[in-house]
């Protein structure tokens, strides 16, 4: 989807992509882009219906603010050293997919 791909560009730079495979590894439950993209859109404000009506420099602060949201609760993920915010490393997995996709 549209959205799905305007989350992928938040988190496009390689280094998320490598991080993603073993985000995608350390995250619980089923790794599937679309479920990826939903569990961001469904933590965001207005779930994914404002999201979709959402500019880029909007949803792009709204994912940040998730991703503070996720260090207060802590609500994160142990990647390779790294410790991610469940958003980001959700961001990261979906744009490894992505990348794997386009292959």
């Amino acid at each position: 989807s549209r959205t799905e791909a305007r989350l992928c560009a938040l988190a496009a730079r390689d280094s998320a992509r490598r991080l993603g495979r073993q985000a995608a590894a350390a995250l619980p439950g089923t790794v599937a882009a679309p479920d990826l993209a939903a569990a961001v859109l469904d933590s965001l404000p207005g779930g994914p219906r404002r999201a979709a009506a959402l500019g880029d420099d909007e949803m792009r602060r709204l994912v940040a603010d998730r991703v503070r949201a996720d260090f207060e609760e802590e609500e994160t993920v142990n990647v390779c050293g790294w410790v991610l915010s469940r958003t980001e490393a959700r961001l990261c997995a979906l744009a490894a997919l992505d990348d794997d996709r386009r292959r």
